[in-house]
């Protein structure tokens, strides 16, 4: 059965160098009774996901938003004029407590998470749990020494291309009225794009427009603080959304993060079109990262990333939505992370975190929701290129 169950986790999500950190985490051999419940849910969930069978399950992976609002203004998020709350702590240390099931856990929703005093804290309680990892934009960074000694699995850091001028036009600028009315967004994440058009006065802290200098800085100091500690994990990472207009980038992101010292880069494939702004890639240009994954091969680990034609995903129905559960910093619970989603929330909304009882009545929700995946597909799924990938 274990081999079963690695052979899974390997296809899925890890490799083999990963493999052998992330067992014990998952089933922590003094904890027998938590191994066998993890270990009966993961196979079950995977039964329901690869051939529709209707099974009881629980979310085998957690996204948690530790904050929801952001720092910075990106062209194709809507985060950074949202209204920034925080997850209270023990809020979510109970929904933690109430999801035993759950062998990962990342720390990224709809904002910055070391926009949270809390942030270590929640990784230092959850990794004790389950493998965690998380995303940050790296313009503002706890002791890098407190993040390596926290028991974070994984970390990435969002760059989408080292010159200066793309990146703040990506991550911190670009002419919102283009976007909004030319696209099908409705309600909280137009809202939220709506109001993203930007001040010319803002700026964070003491960025000055030195936002990229602030970042890689920043991402240095973390691979040398796990230098220095002689630490293995966590795995430091460059994630960069992958567009038409970043193509020509992806080259230089990669050498820089050989550069830096960090383990892999992992391309996003950008979810749809902002007119004006960014195009999703095509299937030549998904063949461009594909070369160059393996002329690095050798040098650092690339991976590919929601591409509906290829990437380092398993084919067919989408995993996301039988495998994970989103929680966000406002406690509203989703059944993926898809931006689709947010243009849907009232039909996609399971329910909120505020409770127990209030979580349990989500995830007979969640369970109806899997269970009419294939049959009854909800609007937010059928716009999504991940529903069926071929």
């Amino acid at each position: 059965m274990i081999d079963l169950v690695k052979f899974i986790l390997k296809k899925m999500f890890l490799g083999q160098d990963k493999l052998r950190f992330a067992l014990p985490r998952i089933f922590p051999p003094s904890d027998p009774k938590l191994s066998a419940i993890r270990m009966k849910n993961f196979i079950l969930t995977y039964f329901v996901w690869k051939y529709g069978l209707e099974l009881k399950t629980k979310p085998v992976m957690l996204q948690i938003g530790p904050v929801r609002g952001c720092n910075l203004n990106c062209v194709m998020c809507g985060a950074g004029n949202l209204k920034i709350q925080k997850l209270p702590f023990d809020d979510f240390k109970m929904i933690i407590d109430k999801f035993p099931e759950a062998m990962f856990i990342s720390l990224s929703d709809f904002g910055e998470p070391f926009l949270s005093k809390d942030t270590i804290k929640m990784i230092k309680y959850a990794q004790k749990k389950a493998i965690v990892t998380m995303t940050s934009n790296f313009t503002v960074l706890p002791d890098p020494e407190e993040v390596i000694n926290s028991g974070l699995f994984e970390i990435y850091a969002s760059i989408d291309s080292f010159d200066k001028q793309k990146y703040d036009f990506i991550r911190r600028g670009g002419d919102i009225n283009l976007i909004i009315d030319r696209t099908k967004m409705k309600g909280l994440y137009q809202e939220a794009l709506r109001n993203q058009i930007f001040k010319g006065k803002y700026e964070y802290e003491n960025m000055n427009g030195n936002t990229l200098d602030i970042v890689v800085k920043n991402l240095k100091s973390l691979v040398e603080a796990r230098r220095k500690l002689r630490k293995k994990l966590p795995i430091i990472g460059i994630n960069s959304v992958y567009a038409k207009e970043t193509k020509e980038d992806a080259e230089d992101i990669i050498k820089n993060a050989i550069d830096l010292g960090v383990d892999m880069v992992r391309f996003q494939r950008l979810e749809f079109d902002i007119p004006g702004v960014l195009r999703k890639p095509e299937p030549d240009d998904f063949n461009h990262i594909l070369n160059l994954k393996e002329k690095y091969k050798n040098q650092i680990e690339v991976v590919i990333l929601k591409f509906e034609f290829g990437g380092d995903y398993s084919k067919g129905y989408c995993y996301f939505a039988h495998f994970m559960t989103v929680i966000t910093a406002h406690k509203r619970i989703f059944p993926c992370c898809m931006p689709y989603l947010y243009m849907y929330m009232d039909e996609a909304l399971l329910g909120l975190a505020t409770s127990e009882k209030d979580i349990g009545v989500a995830m007979e929700k969640r369970q109806e929701f899997i269970r009419n995946f294939r049959y009854s597909v909800p609007t937010f799924c059928r716009e999504c290129s991940l529903y069926f990938r071929k």
